[in-house]
């Protein structure tokens, strides 16, 4: 036993934890050396066991180097394209802008409350413009957020793509910045909502 194996005999999982994979196992060892009831579940399968002499032989064959090289190798082109993937959205992301219509506060309240009131459920107080003013606030911004603006576009322009959070992260502030601009009296909404979704990894 040496080479970092902690007994005589190593699992699958001890063995992927050397830089094996299921393939390599198979290519390079074929049938385990041992086969023993499953130690965890007592209709689970058989746990296969490599006896780490034979492992530690193949290790140093010239074959079994080639291989783990090439294994490395592919391995740091797969993170480099998922890194190249990841600063591409965050340019994407970085470049778009987004706007949002200007109109009377009024006008958003209204509509706001219009949009929320079909939305909402049957128990739920209506929203008019004589509702609480932080909460006309909160629905107006939300409104202007999902229905005045390109963000629920834009989300789904990156959604499920590498790098996705940081994305979603940085479309989320545009958006709120826009509305911001365009309506001073919600920066402060804007800020509120921007730090909370920021606190709780909200994705919308």
């Amino acid at each position: 036993m040496s080479a970092g194996y902690r007994s005589d005999h190593t699992t699958s999982v001890g063995l992927r934890e050397h830089g094996w994979t299921d393939a390599a196992i198979k290519r390079f060892l074929g049938e385990p050396d041992k086969r023993v009831p499953n130690p965890h579940y007592k209709s689970g399968p058989e746990m296969k066991l490599y006896a780490v002499a034979r492992v530690l032989e193949i290790e140093k064959a010239p074959a079994w180097q080639e291989w783990l090289a090439a294994s490395a190798s592919r391995k740091r082109g797969a993170q480099t394209a998922v890194e190249t993937k990841r600063v591409k959205l965050i340019e994407y992301a970085e470049a778009m802008r987004i706007t949002v219509p200007e109109m009377p506060r009024d006008k958003v309240t209204a509509l706001a409350c219009r949009h929320y009131n079909m939305r909402s459920r049957d128990d739920d107080m209506p929203a008019d413009k004589n509702s609480d003013e932080a909460f006309l606030e909160r629905i107006s911004v939300n409104y202007l957020r999902h229905q005045m603006s390109s963000y629920e576009r834009q989300l789904m322009a990156v959604y499920g793509k590498v790098g996705v959070e940081e994305g979603v992260r940085i479309i989320r502030r545009k958006v709120y910045a826009a509305i911001a601009a365009a309506y001073p009296y919600f920066d402060g909404e804007c800020k509120r909502q921007k730090e909370y979704r920021e606190s709780f990894g909200a994705s919308r």
